[in-house]
């Protein structure tokens, strides 16, 4: 996709099968597993889509005030959604994920599982459903896709030794605003 630039259909195509990949990974692994007591399936099912009609409803409405703050802080619109999208757009994994850390012994373990399935499912469905719906041209983008790539090849070498303490937490942390104050500096 970053050689010639574009994210159309047939990107979509294999990023589709290295999600479904994962998912299967994902099920194999969870079955191998023993619960540790039964989900409320009906719950579970209300939650979700109660949360997906909320963002649906809001989302037009967010990107316009995103817009509309931009502009008054003479800031490039692109700029702000990269600082403010992420944090509002996943602000449940980062609830639940300090929970998890901080309430259970396997806590922290799951919330970087969670962390790593969303970063997955950005990299791949996200993408394919814009290379589905649309001929996106990825070279205005591209310090963005740049920065990503390296952030996830920094954030796996991290989590190589299966230890996540705070040396790492912190450099993370400061690459997350380095990469920030770099793409404010690009626009």
């Amino acid at each position: 996709v970053i050689a010639y630039g574009r994210l159309n259909m047939w990107d979509a195509i294999p990023l589709l099968l290295i999600y479904s990949g994962y998912v299967g990974y994902r099920l194999r692994a969870g079955e191998k597993r023993n619960s540790e007591g039964e989900v409320n399936k009906r719950k579970a099912v209300l939650y979700l889509l109660l949360g997906a009609a909320t963002i649906v409803a809001l989302s037009d409405l967010f990107v316009n005030y995103l817009y509309d703050t931009a502009v008054t802080l003479g800031v490039p619109p692109v700029w702000l959604s990269l600082v403010l999208t992420p944090i509002a757009s996943e602000i449940e994994e980062k609830v639940s994920a300090i929970r998890l850390a901080t309430s259970h012994a396997e806590g922290g373990s799951l919330a970087i599982v969670s962390f790593i399935g969303s970063k997955i499912q950005n990299a791949t469905v996200l993408l394919a459903l814009i290379g589905i719906f649309t001929d996106f041209d990825l070279h205005p983008a591209l310090p963005e896709v740049i920065s990503a790539l390296i952030a996830n090849v920094i954030g796996v070498v991290t989590l190589l030794d299966g230890k996540l303490g705070a040396k790492e937490s912190v450099m993370l942390i400061v690459l997350y605003f380095a990469m920030i104050y770099f793409s404010f500096l690009y626009y």
